[in-house]
Order: structure tokens, then sequence, then C-alpha cells
């Protein structure tokens, strides 16, 4: 699924197999917790949004909606409030990767180099530092760019 930038361009999603691949490889090397009910599932969400990290940086992604995921093949963010996860999908990784969707909804490319800096906060704050240079790697190692591109000009004044 394709983000829709403001402008109404539909930024091309060219990272998303290397993504998905890059945190396969991250979840056989450092697996993430798993969820076994949607209660523990919420209740995991619930703790990642309503932390005074995440308001801070996310300010207006909050009373994130799981659903379970039924009928559904792959998790997935129906919306920046709205997430859908199935039975296999509920660990703490996949759980982070679609909240990292609702805080980057309309921010580039789906799993572009916005998200994919999201992401790794995420993995940093909720899993630590370790598992946060692991997936680093990974995302190296599958050419995932989580980095700001090297034509911009993002100096601070």
């Amino acid at each position: 699924m394709s983000h829709v930038p403001k402008k109404g361009i539909v930024m091309r999603d060219s990272q998303r197999s290397r993504v998905y691949k890059a945190e396969d490889s991250f979840e056989i090397m450092y697996p993430s917790k798993e969820f076994k009910t949607i209660k523990e599932t919420r209740d995991f969400v619930d703790k990642v949004t309503t932390s005074s990290w995440f308001k801070k940086h996310w300010p207006n992604v909050y009373d994130i909606q799981v659903d379970d995921g039924r009928a559904q093949r792959r998790a997935l963010a129906k919306g920046p409030r709205h997430i859908g996860l199935p039975r296999w999908s509920r660990t703490e990784a996949i759980i982070l990767h679609e909240i990292s969707h609702c805080c980057t909804w309309k921010i580039g490319a789906a799993h572009g180099r916005e998200f994919c800096k999201t992401l790794i906060r995420m993995v940093q704050h909720f899993m630590g530092k370790e598992a946060a240079n692991h997936l680093k790697v990974c995302f190296k190692e599958h050419r995932v760019r989580y980095d700001a591109p090297l034509h911009c000009n993002c100096s601070k004044k």
C-alpha cells in the first residue's frame, strides 16, 4: 500500500521487499517477544503510544485501534490510527513496524527513509540499543536506506 503525500503524488514504495527481507533477518537473529492474545497486543500498543517518549515525538498519533486481523494474511496499518494484526504477527518487532506506519502516514513512501528511521528509533526505545544496532546491520546488508538523502540540505540553523 502506497502512502499519498499531501501534494497528491503517489510515492513509489521501492524499498518494501528489502525492508521485509531485512526484518526477516532481524527476527531470525534477534527474536522479539510474542503476544498470545489480542488483549496483550493492545496493552503493548497502549504502552508504546501512551509513553512520554512516544507522545513527545509523535503527539498527533494516539488511540491506535488494534483489530485481530481476521481474514487478513498480512499485518498492516489501515490508517494513521488503526492496525490489523493476524495471530502470527503479534510480536514486538512487527507491532513496532505497524505503529511506525501510523507515525509516518502520508510522509514519503510507505517503507521509505522516514519510516525506517522511525522504526529504528522505536526498536531502540522499546527493545533496546543492541536490537536497534542489529536492525541497522540488517538494513545495511539488504541495502535499506534509513538516513537522510545525500542531496538533502538538512543543516541545522
